[in-house]
């Protein structure tokens, strides 16, 4: 799963667990939410907040902050931790995914800059022989 596919599932879950949420709940949860600036959040229907929550605070930051926000609320409960925990799982996988691919790629970038500075350093040997370089005049 790439991070698109992560952020649309979780788009999902998060209306759900919202919905979970009594009104007083849903009200606190609205006014920890410093980023997102007030005329955002006032007025609008709990199924629009997954996606100003998400442009605000980012598929990770999201997913991050909401998991702290219930344990604060606190909502412990299976119907708001099981799906937050799926998701929080589905997040590490994804990112250490992300880790062994760039591990490797910053393997390769090494080598790569290596081999540059190596190619620009003064003794390193010329690719053309002086006798295929033809003077000009």
């Amino acid at each position: 799963m790439d991070l698109k596919a992560l952020e649309t599932k979780w788009r999902t879950v998060l209306s759900s667990i919202l919905d979970e949420l009594t009104g007083d709940e849903f009200r606190k949860l609205l006014f920890n939410l410093e980023k997102i600036p007030q005329g955002k959040k006032g007025g609008r229907p709990r199924g629009d907040m997954p996606s100003v929550i998400i442009q605000y605070y980012g598929t990770e930051g999201s997913i991050a902050l909401i998991d702290r926000q219930m344990r604060n609320l606190p909502r412990l409960d299976a119907a708001v931790q099981q799906p937050l925990r799926g998701m929080k799982d589905e997040l590490k996988k994804l990112q250490e995914k992300s880790k062994e691919v760039s591990g490797s790629s910053g393997e390769t970038q090494i080598m790569i800059d290596s081999t540059q500075k190596l190619a620009l350093s003064p003794q390193a040997p010329q690719r053309f022989p002086e006798a295929a370089v033809k003077p000009r005049g």
